[in-house]
């Protein structure tokens, strides 16, 4: 098994970092490698967000079947308010 670890979840298209380690994923899962995402904090898009490319671990962050998810209300909160930033215009983020 392989941990991997990072800051968020790692998805195609996204911030050069973000695909990057998707990447990097993807090639591991080729070389059949069993790999976990290991979180270094909270910081999901969603509370609750479909992911199934590797098992998610970290403080108040695991997996509920295909979803990674924030398992605290602090952690869920701040997941909702990141999301709730993110559509707002850019000059009233």
């Amino acid at each position: 098994m392989i941990v991997f670890v990072t800051d968020e979840l790692p998805r195609p298209g996204a911030a050069g970092h973000l695909a990057m380690n998707h990447a990097i994923l993807a090639w591991l899962r080729e070389e059949g490698h069993d790999v976990t995402l290991m979180l270094t904090g909270m910081r999901l898009a969603a509370p609750v967000q479909r992911y199934e490319w590797a098992r998610v671990a970290g403080p108040h962050v695991g997996r509920l079947g295909p979803y990674a998810a924030s398992l605290t209300p602090r952690a869920a909160a701040g997941s909702l308010a990141r999301m709730v930033l993110a559509g707002l215009p850019a000059p009233l983020r």
